[in-house]
């Protein structure tokens, strides 16, 4: 029941001050010293915090892309794919145009 409750609170300390890894060891030794946590549950926490950081990083990633490409659109700019599938789409046009012209 403690590790649980352990375990929730650092979550959302994690949450709250994105702390390394590193900090997060230094917290746990001493719960670990006191007997009040195994080197195990410590261990399978400081896992649980590595993933859900990854997880936070990823959806920070993602929602700052998409939050880019928002306003590179809102500017009047296109983005690199945008402008390569413009260039194709032109150059497929053109031929097109200098095949009619040859009849």
């Amino acid at each position: 029941m403690v590790f649980s409750h352990l375990k929730k609170g650092i979550k959302i300390g994690i949450k709250a001050a994105h702390i390394s890894a590193k900090q997060l060891g230094a917290e746990l030794k001493p719960l670990i010293r006191a007997g009040h946590l195994t080197a195990k549950d410590a261990r399978a926490v400081a896992g649980e915090a590595r993933k859900l950081g990854a997880k936070a990083k990823s959806k920070a990633l993602a929602a700052g892309k998409l939050e880019a490409k928002r306003l590179i659109g809102k500017m009047g700019y296109m983005s690199k794919a945008e402008g390569d599938s413009l260039k194709r789409r032109v150059a497929e046009l053109e031929k097109k145009l200098r095949a009619k012209k040859r009849k």
